[in-house]
This record gives structure tokens, C-alpha cells and sequence, in this order.
């Protein structure tokens, strides 16, 4: 399906073929699965990219701390980081920060943050929110995407500053209050 013409049926192989590998990582087959992956983030397309991506970093996370496959991963995903379409762009970011390579990952994102795209910077929010701890040098970008255009953007950012800081005062109460204040303007 991964030469089919149809661009629906080459998205869900790339997905599958991302799923099998993640499922196998640490067996016998671990070179085949990875190069079928590899294979994948070199594709024209960039939803299959993206799947590959997703897919090296579910077979990352199998694989044991101290294994080499890990650092594989970041060399095949660390080109990504300058991929035209976004979502194999933030992708490659994400998995290298939850593998690691946090100091790779942040510019990516936080650049993300700055798209025009509502879906970029959900998807670069969620990324950072994913990445923990390791997003704290961004906690700026994060205080900033609280006040985004985007509903979605602003939970997220807001859900991962509390998940960096617990004893954080969400700024929803105040943005709500700010809202609610302008329509009550309006309405007079």
C-alpha cells in the first residue's frame, strides 16, 4: 500500500507500518524494522514522513536506556529538524526532546509557537507540553501561548505550565474575567 497512488492509502501503510515497528522494537528483526522507518521519513510526502517519525520515536521509547538504537534514531530524525512541512518538522523535534536532545528540539518548537497555522502551534504546544521538564527554557513561549488567538493553544500552554509549576496561578480566571468584562461593555 506504501506505492499506491492514493495518497489515503500510502498515509494509513506509513501509520501501520509506524505501528508494527513500535510493537516490535527489541526483537530479532529490529534492523529491518528500523531501515522500513528510515524509508519512510525520506518519503516525498510529508504525512508519511511525519508517520515515520512518530513511528522511530514509539520504537525509541521501547528500546532500553542505555541502547544504541536510541542514538540511530536521533541521527535519522535530527535532518527532519529543517523539513518544509511542519508537521515532520515538530515531529522530529518532539522525538528528539523526549529522547534526550532537548537542546535540538526547543528552537524548533519554540519557533512553531510563531506560525500563523492554529494547527502548528497546537501541535508545537503539545509537543512542548510532552517534553516536560525539559521544556522549562521555553516556560516564555509557553506564558505567551496562554493569551494565543487559539482556545486549544492557550490550554495547553496553560496545562503545561502547571504541570512545570504546580503552585502556578492559571491565567484562565483572569482571561475569562477580561472576556466577560468586554461583553458586558458591548452589551451596554
Amino acid at each position: 500500500m506504501l506505492n499506491s497512488s492514493t495518497q489515503t492509502e500510502r498515509t494509513y501503510a506509513a501509520w501501520a507500518i509506524g505501528q508494527i515497528a513500535t510493537e516490535r522494537a527489541g526483537s530479532p528483526n529490529d534492523q529491518v524494522y528500523f531501515a522500513e522507518l528510515v524509508k519512510l521519513i525520506h518519503d516525498n510526502d510529508p504525512t508519511v514522513r511525519y508517520w515515520g517519525v512518530l513511528g522511530l520515536a514509539g520504537y525509541a521509547n521501547k528500546l532500553p536506556a542505555k541502547d544504541g538504537g536510541k542514538t540511530a534514531v536521533a541521527n535519522a530524525v535530527a535532518p527532519l529538524l529543517e523539513d518544509k512541512a511542519a508537521a515532520p518538522r515538530i515531529a522530529a523535534a518532539q522525538t528528539l526532546g523526549m529522547i534526550g536532545q532537548p537542546d535540538k528540539a526547543l528552537p524548533v518548537l519554540v519557533a512553531a509557537m510563531s506560525d500563523p497555522q492554529d494547527s502548528v502551534r497546537i501541535q508545537a504546544a503539545t509537543a512542548l507540553e510532552k517534553l516536560g521538564n525539559s521544556a522549562r527554557p521555553a516556560i516564555a513561549t509557553l506564558e505567551k501561548g496562554t493569551a494565543d488567538s487559539s482556545e486549544y493553544v492557550k490550554r495547553i500552554s496553560e496545562r503545561s505550565l502547571q504541570s512545570l509549576d504546580p503552585n502556578r496561578q492559571s491565567a484562565e480566571p483572569a482571561a475569562k474575567a477580561k472576556k466577560n468584562k468586554g461583553k458586558a461593555k458591548k452589551a451596554a
